[in-house]
């Protein structure tokens, strides 16, 4: 999938931000949840790019979403704080409406976000 540099941005912001605040202080989750929520959010750009129609690429989002609640949960609901969550957000519509999915400004991972 061809992304454009703000996916990249925005994916690298999330990730150093969360790594700056393990440096800041303590937290409930490790290096290993970073890297793993930056795999997850690598993974949708490739699942979306599969996604043929509009409800394929909402089940992505889902998906998505739901792994990054399970990682969330697994760090003790401190991985992903009120920053992370607004451009996690921003990437996972952004991405989705780089295809023509949905609208750019649309939140489409309310229904199962618990971040």
């Amino acid at each position: 999938m061809q992304t454009d540099g703000d996916l990249k941005a925005t994916r690298k912001s999330v990730i150093d931000g969360m790594l700056d605040y393990m440096v800041d202080g303590e937290t409930g989750y490790e290096k290993s949840h970073v890297e793993e929520c930056n795999r997850i959010l690598e993974q949708h750009l490739d699942a979306l790019a599969g996604a043929s129609d509009c409800a394929s690429a909402l089940e992505c989002v889902k998906v998505t979403v739901l792994r990054l609640n399970d990682l969330n949960g697994r760090a003790g609901h401190e991985l992903i704080e009120t920053g992370q969550r607004e451009e996690i957000c921003e990437y996972i519509s952004r991405a989705g409406s780089l295809l023509g999915f949905h609208d750019d400004a649309e939140d489409v991972t309310e229904p199962w976000r618990e971040w």
